[in-house]
């Protein structure tokens, strides 16, 4: 195969790959939070707390309905990713009637056939949200008469969570990079909370700014908080969806509800200007090995890599990477990629990505300056929040397999944040007149960002 026919066939696959993300991306909130919560088939999260269905109790609304005993199954809590943005739970409600009598219970829209036989108590899935808008009401047919009942959830902790309020708030990890912290020196010890952050990007006068939504989730404080002093009642089943700007950087949310006072206040760190443009740079040592006809080295050297990236959207960057070696037979290694984001999955902490681009390798042979063009493309598997908030995993590599006598292998494994630590191959090999020079450097590379622009 040509280097042309590669070239265009690594050009054909790189625009469709960038027509596939070349759309706007939108978040809306579902109409009925439990409803979603309830209708997720097969969920996976990571879970945020080790709460279970024993820190919520069931509790009849009224009259009870006699000889209908209900609890909630214990263990059967499970987390759901709802919206994006949340991480709700929902548990097994268990129920175990008179023999001979038939029911039907309705929660949510989906109404579940009751059974009166005591062996076999019915098991229905229930959204674990306190109050009176996640009823669930019961009806039983017990010789030909119909009797009424109604139930709801309330959050009732055990005391690994009622005496620390730093585990009843649960921060998403879309929320990581944003400095989101909470002051719960004033909050109840019968409620919690679940926080989910997006960044909406908004044009500005003279530069783009920063708008910073929040979407709260506060159980068991009634559906009315203040927010900064301001009554404002939730959009549905105990969320406020709040749009914030870099100032004032907190938030207060307070309720008197249920006869008891809470407060929060939300800390966040949001830039007043988004800059799309970044430059980072990384120093480390490395085991460089250099093998020709002309040198054989085998050393431990200082490599410098530059990181540079532009922002179009999300899902879309232009990426730059230089490396150079500091040696007397020294190489540069200078790449420009499109780095497009096709997949996040698992609870949103996984994240796949392509590179396409080339990239050019200047060397040192034989005291004179050579330097070659090829496209090896690249592939990125990341995972967010890894053993620390704010810190992610990224493993990658660009491949470019041995085609008369040219190759090109680079490998990399990085952990952090803003600071990040990289173990880094990078191997290629070359022709040269009757020769083939193959370089290969290994090693440790401490980056950290030098600015961000325009």
């Amino acid at each position: 195969m040509t280097m042309l026919m590669r070239y265009a066939i690594t050009l054909f696959f790189g625009f469709g790959f960038f027509l596939q993300t070349s759309h706007s991306v939108t978040h809306d909130l579902s109409p009925s939070i439990p409803d979603e919560l309830l209708s997720e088939s097969v969920p996976f999260t990571f879970p945020p707390s080790e709460m279970d269905s024993e820190d919520f109790k069931v509790s009849w609304a009224g009259t009870p309905v006699s000889d209908v005993n209900v609890s909630l199954k214990p263990g059967s809590l499970t987390w759901v990713r709802v919206s994006d943005v949340l991480v709700l739970p929902r548990g097994h409600l268990k129920i175990e009637m008179k023999s001979g009598d038939r029911g039907i219970v309705t929660h949510h829209q989906k109404s579940h056939l009751l059974s009166g036989d005591s062996d076999s108590p019915t098991l229905i899935p229930v959204a674990l949200i306190s109050g009176s808008q996640n009823k669930i009401s019961i009806q039983i047919d017990r010789n030909g008469k119909t009797i009424s009942g109604a139930l709801v959830i309330t959050y009732s902790p055990r005391d690994q969570f009622r005496n620390h309020a730093d585990l009843r708030v649960l921060i998403d990890t879309t929320c990581s990079q944003k400095g989101i912290g909470v002051d719960t020196s004033e909050m109840t010890i019968d409620s919690w909370m679940y926080l989910g952050c997006r960044t909406v990007w908004m044009d500005g006068d003279d530069f783009p700014r920063s708008s910073f939504e929040i979407f709260v989730f506060m159980d068991n404080v009634g559906q009315e908080i203040r927010i900064d002093g301001i009554p404002v009642r939730s959009l549905q089943s105990s969320i406020w969806p709040l749009r914030v700007n870099s100032k004032p950087g907190n938030i207060e949310l307070s309720s008197s509800a249920l006869d008891r006072h809470s407060k929060v206040v939300i800390h966040y760190k949001v830039p007043e200007r988004m800059r799309k443009g970044f430059l980072g740079m990384g120093i480390g040592p490395f085991h460089y090995r250099v093998s020709s006809q002309v040198d054989e080295i085998s050393a431990t050297i200082p490599l410098a890599t530059l990181y540079a990236s532009y922002f179009w959207r999300e899902s879309l960057r232009t990426v730059a990477f230089n490396a150079f070696s500091g040696h007397r037979n020294w190489f540069n290694d200078f790449g420009l990629y499109m780095w497009v984001n096709q997949l996040v999955f698992l609870d949103k902490r996984f994240t796949w990505n392509l590179l396409f681009g080339a990239h050019v390798i200047t060397y040192k042979y034989d005291g004179e300056v050579r330097s070659r063009i090829s496209a090896p493309q690249g592939v990125e598997f990341g995972f967010r929040d890894f053993l620390n908030k704010g810190k992610n995993l990224n493993v990658g590599s660009f491949l470019y397999p041995s085609i008369n006598d040219r190759s090109y292998y680079n490998l990399w494994l990085r952990w952090g944040g803003s600071i990040f630590y990289e173990l880094n191959y990078i191997a290629w090999t070359e022709p040269v007149n009757d020769d083939k020079i193959t370089n290969s450097s290994l090693g440790l590379t401490i980056g950290f960002p030098l600015l961000q622009f325009l």
